[in-house]
């Protein structure tokens, strides 16, 4: 669950590090809004690498909800592009699971 956490905050990062240097993103509000988005992975990563059950809860709805705002804004995809989104969300769905079992064991 952490370490998909970190994975999707390097990707955003970079991401918006890459577009920032080609000069896609214009105005700086963007890329610091990016690089928001990226230290909000960050930190729901690390909380869920400490067992808190509200970040594991927030990581999964706020990774899912921009996964699935991704495939809306490029909306004519192909139909094996949705199945990032549903890796990802058994992926997250998983680790949720884990965190609570492990707080039921203590």
């Amino acid at each position: 669950m952490a370490a998909t956490g970190v994975l999707l905050g390097t990707l955003q990062l970079a991401a918006g590090l890459w577009a920032w240097q080609l000069e896609a993103i214009s105005r700086p509000t963007t890329l610091l809004i990016t690089l928001l988005n990226a230290v909000l992975y960050f930190a729901l990563a690390y909380g869920s690498y400490r067992r808190s059950r509200i970040s594991a809860c927030v990581l999964l709805v706020y990774a899912e909800l921009h996964a699935m705002l991704v495939v809306w804004l490029f909306s004519p995809l192909p139909a094996y592009a949705l199945l990032v989104p549903l890796l990802l969300l058994l992926i997250l769905v998983t680790g949720t699971l884990a965190v609570f079992r492990s707080h039921r064991r203590d």
